[in-house]
């Protein structure tokens, strides 16, 4: 295995909250072909984790590769993606049953035997039955620049000054994801109670939420995992019920989609212009994967709540802090649950850890001297004197307003009414900073990212794809974001 073909040029990062325990599942996902199907997975993945911050890096060369094969495999034969996804679906929804089974369950009350059967018995339901669908991510990082292409060359051949409209209305998604679906649910329980006011405060005053507890209880269960990152599990409370709650109130939510309208719209376009084969395979492989990833984020989080459960019962029983052991490996459980595992390797690994997958399994970690050499060879030339960052729209429109820079979600804080939000990528557990924002730059992601989706749906600009936007830019940095021509100019340091 030769490390040294990850170069700065060869490489792309991706940043996150995430500890090893957490985020193994998603190497394995990446680095194996999904039930042994035609499309290819990553031939390397690599995750650098220091501090509960990790940095996920694959190849460039395989995002091209996993991408072209994904589209033109499609376009030979559509039931190569939707055959799978159908299959993968059918698992899927038994993964949930078992979620919530084994949520309610009370490990302390399992034997020693039984609880280490536990633990397999998961580990083997999300990375043997199920597994992580990681060709999605190439496709995604692929198609964001070959759609860009083709789509400037439509406008060009049927001169359409306006690219960035045609691109927004093919990429639009056409179903809702779980925030959606969330959200929805507690604008039905607003709705049914007619409620017009319920605030943190409100909630030990038994007269308001009398009514509406059970299914409240009800819901909370449902969505228990939706606060969870790769960081960790964390509750999702009836105080954050009644922010939510509060918020739909204020900001008078109904509840409607335009995910039929926006079928429509691309449907009629694709008629209009009689869009080439590869135009549509991208556009409909989007409105498939879109989908696709959102599920396969809460198979995420829901294994993160489930392994979090499990990990925090072991941690109990043989005295060891559950911040150490989540900077394990699956297959090193049994044995630091029986003593014949050195710890010192855990604490070493917090200081700073890199895994490598090939073929689903870590073949290669490293710690101290050796991350260091290999996080310089990867890391992208320093930038200076840049005063205006390039990147792809994912939503248009031109807002102005102050930097704030999110590396990590306890960052997201930060983020205030008006501020412009500067991320690696975005995720489910930055909502609330995106909320905020009057645009949104991120360094990474494609037409299928969460950046991109989300949004679309909030109707904010958003620039993806600078790959430099965290480098360049600084809390408190005025910017203009132009979403219109992909451009983010700094307007005062």
């Amino acid at each position: 295995m030769n490390l040294k073909i990850f170069t700065n040029k060869n490489s792309s990062l991706e940043h996150a909250d995430a500890v090893p325990a957490l985020f193994e599942m998603t190497m394995i996902g990446f680095t194996k072909q999904l039930f042994n199907t035609k499309l290819p997975s990553y031939k390397i993945g690599i995750n650098h984790i220091k501090e509960n911050e990790l940095d996920y890096i694959s190849l460039i060369s395989d995002q091209n590769k996993i991408g072209k094969t994904v589209i033109s495999q499609y376009i030979k034969d559509k039931d190569v993606v939707l055959g799978l996804y159908r299959e993968w679906i059918k698992e899927f929804s038994k993964m949930m049953d078992y979620y919530y089974d084994f949520f309610a369950t009370d490990l302390s009350r399992l034997s020693d035997t039984d609880l280490l059967k536990k633990s397999e018995e998961l580990n083997y339901i999300y990375s043997q039955q199920v597994s992580m669908p990681g060709f999605i991510d190439g496709f995604m990082f692929y198609a964001e620049g070959r759609f860009k292409d083709l789509i400037q060359k439509l406008c060009k051949k049927n001169k359409i000054s306006d690219p960035v409209t045609i691109a927004s209305i093919l990429t639009s998604p056409i179903s809702s994801s779980f925030l959606n679906e969330e959200e929805n649910d507690l604008i039905a329980i607003v709705k049914k109670h007619s409620l017009t006011s319920i605030k943190k405060s409100d909630i030990e005053k038994k007269f308001i939420w009398q009514k509406i507890n059970a299914e409240i209880e009800k819901h909370i269960l449902k969505y228990s995992w939706i606060k969870d990152s790769y960081a960790g599990y964390k509750e999702y409370t009836k105080e954050n019920v009644a922010e939510e709650i509060e918020r739909i109130i204020k900001e008078n939510k109904k509840g409607e989609t335009s995910f039929v309208k926006n079928k429509k719209k691309k449907l009629e376009l694709i008629e209009k212009y009689n869009l080439d084969k590869e135009i549509v395979a991208i556009t409909e492989l989007s409105d498939i994967l879109i989908k696709w990833q959102d599920q396969r984020k809460q198979y995420t989080l829901t294994f993160v709540a489930l392994k979090n459960k499990v990990l925090r019962e072991i941690s109990k029983r043989i005295g060891t802090s559950f911040d150490l052991i989540v900077y394990s490996l699956n297959s090193e459980i049994k044995d630091i649950f029986n003593g014949k595992f050195n710890l010192n390797i855990l604490k070493d690994r917090k200081t700073g850890v890199i895994f490598v997958y090939q073929g689903g399994i870590p073949v290669k970690i490293m710690t101290g001297n050796e991350v260091t050499e290999f996080m310089k060879q990867v890391s992208s030339d320093k930038v200076n004197d840049i005063t205006e960052i390039k990147g792809s729209v994912a939503s248009d429109g031109k807002a102005k307003g102050i930097v704030k820079v999110v590396t990590s979600m306890k960052y997201i804080s930060k983020v205030n009414v008006g501020d412009i939000l500067v991320a690696p990528m975005t995720r489910p557990e930055y909502l609330p900073g995106m909320r905020n924002a009057v645009a949104i730059v991120t360094d990474d992601g494609g037409i299928t990212c969460h950046a991109a989706i989300i949004a679309r749906e909030l109707k904010k600009p958003c620039i993806i794809g600078t790959k430099i936007a965290t480098q360049v830019l600084k809390d408190g940095d005025l910017v203009e974001v132009d979403a219109n021509k992909g451009i983010v100019r700094i307007i005062k340091k």
